[in-house]
């Protein structure tokens, strides 16, 4: 049953880490788009070969022989996974180290014809594209267009901020990944001598799953082939839970004074003690019965879920 649960643990854990890569990647690729995307609004058409979407007072035609921020535009990203442990240069409880915002994109207008995002354009036709005088976040949060009488500025949110005394809100762009990066990073290393038996004690007393994750991935490759992992994992369990014969963990004298569930047809004043149990058939009815208890708990839940579901009336509103 151990072994099982070690094998099962391991395969989450394996799982875990490719979504932590393929979350890191998306993180790249989201920010390497953030940078194209300011770009195309900041720049104007016609100068210096740019392919922007501000119209110049000129109305500078669109360059042929550069399309648009093609040269900026990522056609191809590989990653490369870095089994060093992350420390506090890259990223703290101040947030991801590093990570600054661009400079705002301004378009400052000193009349009615220098770009299209702004408002009060006036009838000229290069300011005949308007927008409302407010603020807006676009792309998750992590970029601010904020449209004055006559200005349009656009800011990139500071990733390496978007903490405050460790903690992320959840509303933050990409806060997910800096909570998993540094639970990541915070999570306790595997010294390199440590044996099986204080790698399962280590992770019981801090079952987090990036402990387990660093534990699990340090841990891998330093079992001989051909170990017996059942007799292994006996012998780790009898040490930290202990045994009849050498009773004195806190575990094993707690399970001696647990009282259990009499044997069907058995009559007695009191219930009998779990460490004096012997009897095969009743160790069987223990196990069913106590399973059939957690499986009665389980249903009644979900039952309560969906009357819960039933009972909730959903209004929409269409503005």
């Amino acid at each position: 049953m151990a072994t099982q649960q070690a094998e099962s643990s391991l395969l989450n854990l394996n799982g875990a880490i490719g979504s932590e890569i393929n979350a890191a990647a998306a993180e790249q690729e989201v920010r390497g788009r953030t940078d194209e995307y300011i770009s195309l609004l900041t720049d104007p058409q016609g100068r210096a070969n740019n392919g922007g979407y501000f119209l110049e007072s000129s109305g500078g035609a669109h360059p042929s022989t550069k399309p648009v921020r093609q040269s900026c535009t990522v056609t191809n990203r590989k990653f490369e996974v870095d089994n060093a442990d992350i420390t506090t240069a890259e990223i703290d409880d101040a947030g991801i180290r590093g990570a600054t915002a661009v400079s705002d994109g301004a378009a400052s207008s000193g009349g009615a014809t220098s770009c299209i995002l702004h408002q009060s354009g006036g009838t000229s036709a290069n300011g005949r594209f308007q927008q409302e005088q407010k603020a807006y976040s676009v792309l998750g949060g992590l970029v601010k267009i904020t449209n004055a009488a006559g200005s349009t500025t656009i800011a990139v949110a500071n990733l390496g901020t978007i903490v405050t005394a460790g903690v992320a809100d959840k509303a933050e762009p990409l806060a997910y990944l800096y909570k998993a990066i540094k639970d990541l990073k915070d999570a306790p290393a595997t010294p390199a001598e440590e044996s099986v038996e204080k790698m399962f004690k280590r992770l019981a007393s801090s079952p987090t799953l990036e402990a387990q994750l660093k534990a699990e991935l340090n841990r891998t490759g330093r079992i001989a082939t051909g170990t017996d992992t059942k007799a292994e994992a006996t012998a780790i369990m009898d040490n930290i839970i202990g045994s009849k014969q050498h009773a004195g963990n806190k575990l094993w004298n707690e399970l001696k004074t647990t009282e259990v569930k009499p044997k069907t047809g058995q009559t007695t004043m009191t219930k009998p003690k779990l460490a004096e149990t012997t009897d095969i058939e009743h160790l069987d009815q223990l196990l069913a019965y106590y399973s059939e208890e957690k499986l009665a708990s389980l249903r009644q839940l979900k039952a309560d879920l969906a009357a819960a579901q039933a009972n909730t009336k959903v209004i929409t509103k269409t503005m």
